[in-house]
């Protein structure tokens, strides 16, 4: 066979190795050879060796002897038990004659201290869970959000030219029988009924007017191969109605929301428009039980967890922002601008069915005690009202409707600082929510003041290396034999997956952004940027955060539909032995990543 030391500098993470701790693996590895079927280790076997395939095959199988992996050349296995001491969760067998480099976990434990080794050996386990969410949604019921955007053109493209008058624009409108018309110059322009309306009618302005002066532009297009869930998020993304279509840079056709209403009426971006014949309490609280409704066949239909996040949190966004029109014109204009934030999972566009209220509110720093005062009457009414629509409160009372979250524009820059300055770790646990943030309402640009304060995080390591001791000490869901251990609740043990795992990830996704400085507060999108940076944990992470958030909202779905409360409590009874065991290889991935991001961000000596 090939020489030890050049096959292993073939294969990740070896390849990576510095010369001498390559030389060193090598000359640690021992070739043992297994016939076709036989057993290399069985299912709870305790490893003291890393096997790597050199030449033939390795089937991983469960208990019931169906495959769940094959492993070639230059593939390993049994990182997790080395690593962590666990037992194995898989049995391994030889599916042909089949060698294998043995090297021992004292050596394997050498090779931690290089950056990124261990973070690159536990890859495979997140390259599973891929593989396995991928096989779910092959095998889930048509999405109706699927559909592209060139199977919903109905008619061609009419077009007027930037120099025709309005009046001859609104003529062609009513002759085609559409909506819209794209102004074909340059640049390229939209004319809708709507401008026709608010820029022409209502100011008066003259028919014999070029289109030029009053049309839209830059145009927001969509691809041709655009998926219908892609034009929604676009559109409620950008306030718009309509969507000129390309493919190979030319203009084919228009998809309106009124062709996206056709294809599915049960969406949020459609539930949207009742917020605007919305009137009163029990109308708005209609409106987010089906938004709840509406979130729960997205989850049906395996819906990317990113895209339920954002269309659940688009929902939400203009749920408040009707209810702060609603109390303004119960209290009267503001004396004062304000700015109205959503803190959390609702700033993340990560809010699932069960959702705790988080928010505060930023004033202007010479506003009055009459601002003051009309503030806390805003907070209090947005609080009852969201209340109402089935979003409880707080129970740390992180509310507008608290004075202490309810303070001037520069109080919020002092508060961020303190905290990245003189970081107290107990405290921490209560404030790092503050860091996702996102403007929903107000005239007073609360964003632009606070994100260069944020940006500052980079240069506070101790913050940093505090902020990630805070998310790797939280209590692993395994016991020491590896098994999934639960929390007693009631009579039940269940497993709270977002203590128990998803609050870590978006805890240390958190800290990867605020190190390298960037704005982002979703969670998926900082880990995507992670990976993109070289942070070797990120993808696993990824992967991870992705299969527990999806079965917490399948979780919650079935609680819905049920007549329950939603909660993050997953009965262990209620977990198929396939989920048992991804979660059991999930949550020895993340403390093995916990141990990566402790030697990145030296944890132990800063904190």
């Amino acid at each position: 066979m090939e020489d030890v030391e050049r096959f292993l500098a073939r294969h990740r993470p070896f390849d990576a190795l510095p010369p001498a701790a390559l030389a060193s693996a090598a000359a640690a590895a021992v070739t043992e050879h297994y016939p076709r079927g036989a057993t290399i280790f069985r299912l709870g076997a305790r490893v003291d060796h890393l096997y790597v395939v050199a030449r033939g095959l390795v089937e991983l199988r469960g208990g019931d002897d169906e495959l769940v992996e094959p492993l070639g050349p230059g593939e390993a296995t049994g990182q997790l038990s080395v690593l962590a001491g666990l037992p194995m969760l898989w049995r391994a067998v030889a599916g042909e004659d089949t060698d294998c480099y043995l090297i021992p976990r004292a050596e394997v434990e050498r090779l931690r201290g290089v950056p990124g080794f261990a973070a690159a050996l536990i890859h495979r386990v997140g390259e599973r869970i891929r593989r396995e969410m991928a096989d779910r949604r092959a095998s889930a019921p048509a999405n109706p959000f699927a559909g592209r955007a060139r199977e919903l053109i109905a008619r061609p493209l009419v077009t007027c030219g930037p120099g025709e008058t309005v009046r001859a624009a609104a003529e062609r409108m009513r002759d085609e029988q559409v909506s819209s018309l794209v102004v074909d110059g340059e640049p390229l322009g939209l004319l809708t009924n709507r401008d026709l309306r608010d820029r022409v009618v209502a100011p008066g302005i003259g028919l014999d007017t070029p289109v030029a002066e009053l049309m839209t532009t830059p145009v927001i297009t969509a691809q041709a191969d655009s998926t219908v869930a892609e034009m929604l998020l676009v559109m409620v993304d950008r306030g718009i109605h309509h969507l000129p279509v390309t493919e190979a840079g030319r203009l084919i056709g228009m998809v309106t929301d009124t062709d996206l209403l056709r294809h599915e009426s049960g969406h949020p971006l459609f539930l949207r428009r009742r917020l605007e014949w919305a009137d009163g309490h029990e109308d708005l609280a209609a409106y987010a039980a089906d938004v709840r409704a509406s979130v729960a066949r997205l989850v049906d239909a395996e819906t990317p967890v990113d895209d339920v996040g954002r269309l659940a949190g688009s929902a939400h966004d203009a749920l408040v922002a009707r209810i702060l029109r609603a109390a303004e014109r119960r209290l009267g204009p503001s004396p004062a601008p304000y700015a109205f934030m959503v803190l959390g999972s609702h700033a993340r566009l990560e809010a699932t069915l069960h959702t705790d209220q988080d928010h505060a509110l930023a004033l202007a720093d010479d506003a009055g005690p009459e601002a003051e005062a009309w503030a806390a009457a805003l907070a209090d009414e947005v609080v009852a009202a969201l209340e109402r629509c089935g979003f409880p409160r707080c129970p740390g009372g992180i509310m507008a409707s608290n004075p202490r979250w309810r303070v001037p524009l520069r109080a919020w820059e002092d508060h961020f600082r303190g905290w990245m300055e003189a970081p107290d770790e107990e405290g921490l646990a209560d404030t790092t929510i503050f860091f996702d943030f996102r403007q929903v309402g107000g005239t007073l640009d609360a964003e632009a003041a606070l994100r260069p304060v944020v940006g500052q995080a980079a240069d506070h390591p101790a913050f940093l290396a505090r902020l990630a001791h805070t998310a790797l000490r939280r209590e692993s869901p395994l016991d020491m034999f590896g098994q999934l251990r639960g929390m007693r609740h009631g009579r039940r043990r269940v497993l709270d997956l977002k203590l128990g795992g998803i609050a870590g990830i978006v805890d240390l996704a958190r800290v990867f952004a605020l190190e390298a400085g960037t704005p982002e507060t979703n969670t998926l999108v900082r880990l995507r940027q992670a990976a993109e940076r070289g942070v070797a944990v990120a993808p696993d992470l990824t992967e991870a955060f992705e299969y527990l958030q999806q079965l917490r909202l399948r979780h919650q779905v079935q609680q819905l539909r049920a007549g329950t409360e939603p909660d993050n409590l997953v009965p262990l009874s209620a977990l198929t032995e396939l989920d048992r065991r991804w979660l059991r290889d999930l949550f020895r991935l993340l403390e093995i990543a916990g141990q990566s991001v402790r030697l990145h961000l030296q944890t132990d000596l800063r904190t």
